[in-house]
């Protein structure tokens, strides 16, 4: 099995990771190498494509999350071979560690290392946005305070009581 490790400064708690990472259809989407996710079977497929020498590789894998405290572990198991990523909090530091096991483990070091580190770039990057955003809404404030969450909120939702006057500016 072959690893490679990347740590960031990362100022968040694992609480705040923890949100951000339990929704693997979408973190997937910033990692290298990021071909194609879909659902099937109520299950998460994921594709890579791995450049080596003159070649992409392809890989499909299935994926799956565990939680732990203070850390996650992404386990995509496929045809050719299982890679786990696996996300830490360590003292104010994000530790990522990519691990392969399987085809053309012995030529995956660099790969590894690139997977890795721009993992490790990409969640540090998501979750300093995604804190930006939240400083600056007084709704996700609010949602805070009264421990409310609206889900799947699109305009047929909306419904009014009929003796209230609703005034939209335009």
């Amino acid at each position: 099995m072959k690893s490679k490790v990347a740590e960031r400064e990362f100022p968040f708690h694992w609480q705040f990771l923890n949100e951000v990472l339990k929704n693997p259809q979408l973190v997937v989407r910033y990692f290298p190498y990021f071909d194609n996710a879909e659902v099937r079977d109520g299950k998460l497929y994921v594709k890579f494509k791995v450049p080596k020498f003159l070649f992409n590789f392809g890989f499909e894998f299935k994926l799956e999350a565990g939680f732990e405290k203070n850390k996650c572990i992404y386990t995509f198991k496929g045809d050719k071979g299982i890679l786990t990523i696996t996300f830490e909090c360590l003292d104010n530091k994000l530790r990522v560690e990519a691990s392969w096991s399987g085809f053309g483990e012995f030529m995956m070091s660099k790969n590894l290392e690139i997977f890795a580190n721009g993992i490790a770039d990409s969640i540090k990057n998501f979750c300093q946005s995604q804190a930006r955003v939240y400083e600056k809404c007084e709704i996700c404030k609010i949602g805070e305070k009264i421990k409310a969450h609206v889900k799947d909120l699109i305009p047929s939702t909306f419904t009014f009581p009929p003796d209230e006057a609703v005034l939209v500016k335009r």
